[in-house]
């Protein structure tokens, strides 16, 4: 069940962290490299994809660093 949300004024693509935008003016730090063989279309889903399986892990499912263990 999704929790029921009524402000958007921090949700990603509404104006905030350069999510979405046209153009945009950050250091060179702010960027990486795409992965090795992936075309422009592929790696431009890899903000996103990363951004929403975040949000689902940890802000709608709670999980913490301490849930997490390494292989």
């Amino acid at each position: 069940m999704v929790p029921p949300v009524s402000d958007f004024s921090t949700t990603p693509g509404d104006g905030i962290d350069r999510y979405a935008c046209d153009c945009v003016l950050a250091p060179e730090t702010a960027f990486t490299h795409a992965p090795a063989g992936y075309s422009h279309t592929e790696a431009a889903t890899l903000p996103t994809a990363t951004v929403t399986a975040w949000r689902s892990l940890v802000v709608n499912g709670g999980i913490e660093a301490k849930d997490c263990r390494s292989a």
